[in-house]
């Protein structure tokens, strides 16, 4: 019968320890939460830049009025955010 090979990895398995969080699935799924929220707030930003490089480097209007929503918008969800008993 022939003798079986085994290759073993030179730092002892932590290769196979750290790639362990990839295969439960309870793991996986809060990493696909964290890229969608990733994603969502890259993909708000690039608008708030893309607005504001069309208002002020391609026309050069300033204006406040963007100002005013995100300071309404951070009221808002500082309002909806905090306790009752605050």
């Amino acid at each position: 019968m022939a003798r079986r090979r085994v290759l073993h990895h030179p730092d002892g398995g932590a290769f196979r320890a750290a790639d362990r969080p990839f295969r439960s699935s309870g793991e996986m799924i809060d990493l696909v939460g964290y890229g969608a929220f990733f994603l969502t707030t890259a993909l708000i930003f690039s608008l708030v830049t893309l607005g504001l490089n069309l208002q002020w480097g391609l026309t050069g209007l300033f204006n406040v009025g963007l100002a005013g929503f995100v300071a309404i918008g951070a009221y808002t969800s500082a309002l909806l955010t905090t306790p009752d008993d605050a």
